[in-house]
């Protein structure tokens, strides 16, 4: 066997080995669930949130968007697949995630 390029790899191999490790588990692979903002968070501006689910098998789960309606809304993604024991909730809206980033490098003297 010889040597594989990165693309193989990527796109031939580690698929093939997730698919091995899946079917080994009764249950599948849990996804990985990441939720972020679309764009940098500026206060008092509109922005789309992102509940990113990756390397899951098999292929079929459920997202939903829970917020709590009150003003500092705090967001939950809400994920069910058979590889999780039980719902899986990613939350966003700590101060660390809300409070608007610097724009550039902080300097200070």
């Amino acid at each position: 066997m010889g040597l594989l390029t990165a693309h193989q790899w990527c796109c031939q191999e580690l698929p093939a080995s997730l698919f091995d490790q899946a079917l080994q588990s009764k249950s599948g692979l849990p996804p990985e669930v990441t939720v972020f903002p679309e764009d940098p968070v500026e206060l008092g501006e509109p922005n789309v949130l992102i509940c990113f689910v990756d390397k899951f098998f098999p292929p079929a789960l459920s997202v939903t968007w829970l917020k709590n309606g009150q003003e500092g809304d705090f967001y939950d993604c809400r994920v069910e697949h058979g590889g999780l024991s039980e719902t899986f909730t990613k939350h966003w809206g700590d101060e660390d995630e809300r409070r608007p980033q610097p724009a550039g490098p902080l300097v200070s003297s």
